[in-house]
């Protein structure tokens, strides 16, 4: 089992040291080149008009030794509720790079993460990364892709979603 995540040199060694710990493959943890603006201030600098290409992500396993800027890690309260609602609060500033480091593209991806048997998603509703949940399923027809909804969507979602992860079956 592996995650896919953008992480910041801020993330402390215990989390990773934790996942490692209990079995998981933090080879998909990967820092973000911060190109102005980014996470950090909420600006948005230099992501507008799409995010990040692969050449903005780096291994998160081989932090770099010279003094680069990288976007923080992304962090969030979750609030549960006794009846079951949970409700998400962003604590990082909504901007294009947080929602690159949430969506590393697949090409970053270690190669053993494209042949898993299932991959697990979260995506907001109103900008669902098509591309890559079509690369994952390029790369796997047989995989099983579930799909999480982090937030609610303000209107009707648009193009069909369920034709790009169920294999056409809407």
């Amino acid at each position: 089992m592996g995650l896919a995540a953008g992480v910041g040199l801020d993330l402390p060694p215990g989390c990773t040291s934790w996942l490692q710990g209990n079995g998981i493959d933090t080879a998909g943890l990967t820092l973000l080149r911060d190109r102005g603006g980014g996470a950090g201030n909420g600006v948005g600098g230099g992501w507008e008009g799409g995010g990040a290409d692969s050449s903005d992500f780096i291994s998160a396993a081989a932090p770099p030794t010279i003094d680069t800027s990288y976007c923080p890690t992304p962090r969030a309260w979750q609030i549960t509720e006794h009846d079951g609602r949970r409700t998400q609060v962003w604590r990082t500033p909504a901007c294009p790079a947080l929602y690159a480091m949430l969506r590393p593209p697949a090409v970053v991806l270690p190669p053993s993460y494209l042949t898993a048997r299932a991959f697990h998603i979260g995506v907001h509703p109103e900008r669902p990364d098509l591309i890559l949940l079509g690369a994952l399923r390029v790369s796997n027809p047989a995989a099983l892709v579930s799909v999480e909804p982090f937030t609610h969507a303000q209107s009707p979602a648009g193009v069909g979603i369920a034709g790009v992860v169920i294999g056409g079956v809407v």
